[in-house]
């Protein structure tokens, strides 16, 4: 990267060009939202593909902007205007941990089988995560919910199969359809208190949980939430729950305690779909 003789542009070997303006503006983009779409004027025409990537500068110009910051800034513009983040430009530039910035929503298919992705820092800004948006993600290893999200969205997550924890916060109130279904190598799960329902499929075939603890919050559990979780050995279900859906546990072979608060054992036997499709009802305690 030079500067020209009037020390007013900057010139990438790449040959695309901006002002030194320009230039300092994206460095001082971080944290405003949404990021203008001025900085991106020059590229209007070009499609959001690795073109797009090149116009803004990786590669030759790391020593001034780092290609993670500038990176975060393309896919926190892209997100903002419901656009969708591709695995090509992650494989292309090199960076695999993202930081987004200056956005309310993540939307539906926002990272969708972006399965170089390791990382993702979502801001306190966001309220919402749609629609598969991290859907098949598979190496995805970590990634922290801020406090602000009230809702994920169905199979948001589903099939990261490199997240190992999830701590779900207590500003969520919903979690809709499979939304960490094929997490498999999932072996914790945190759920706010928030919460009220456990829905269809929620952590299914989450084959490396073992345990999991409801909070007093949930009243109903869906069809199959915790199907196929193989792995599973322990279960505490609150005396808020007064329903659980047919099918539940099916597939929850190494389950060796279900632990009912607050109700009695004829209680737990006179509950509709009794016993979710576990084979063994011997691992059921009741603490009324």
């Amino acid at each position: 990267m030079v500067a020209d003789s009037r020390g007013q542009r900057i010139v990438c070997k790449n040959g695309k060009q901006m002002t030194y303006h320009e230039f300092k503006m994206k460095a001082e983009l971080r944290g405003i939202s949404p990021v203008p779409e001025s900085v991106f004027r020059k590229y209007r025409e070009i499609s959001l593909e690795n073109e797009l990537l090149e116009g803004l500068s990786f590669g030759e110009c790391r020593k001034s902007v780092s290609p993670d910051f500038v990176f975060s800034l393309v896919v926190s513009y892209v997100i903002a205007t419901g656009g969708k983040v591709r695995d090509t430009w992650i494989e292309a530039v090199g960076v695999r941990d993202v930081s987004l910035t200056g956005i309310d929503r993540i939307g539906n298919d926002a990272f969708y089988k972006c399965k170089t992705l390791r990382s993702v820092t979502i801001p306190s800004s966001v309220t919402s995560i749609g629609e598969y948006a991290f859907s098949d993600c598979s190496g995805l290893e970590n990634v922290t919910i801020p406090d602000s999200v009230k809702e994920i969205g169905e199979s948001a997550f589903e099939g990261c199969s490199g997240l190992k924890s999830v701590t779900i916060p207590n500003s969520v109130t919903d979690i809709w359809w499979s939304a960490f279904a094929w997490c498999i190598n999932l072996m914790s799960v945190t759920i706010g208190n928030s919460v009220t329902s456990i829905e269809y499929g929620t952590f299914s075939h989450c084959r490396s949980l073992t345990s999991v603890t409801i909070p007093d919050s949930v009243t109903n559990i869906e069809d199959g939430a915790f199907h196929g979780c193989i792995g599973l050995t322990s279960v505490t279900i609150p005396d808020s729950v007064n329903n659980i859906e047919s099918w539940t546990f099916r597939g929850c072979d190494r389950l060796k305690e279900a632990v009912f608060k607050g109700k009695t054992k004829d209680e737990v036997m006179s509950m509709e779909n009794y016993p979710w499709g576990l084979k063994d009802t011997s691992v059921f305690r009741y603490e009324p």
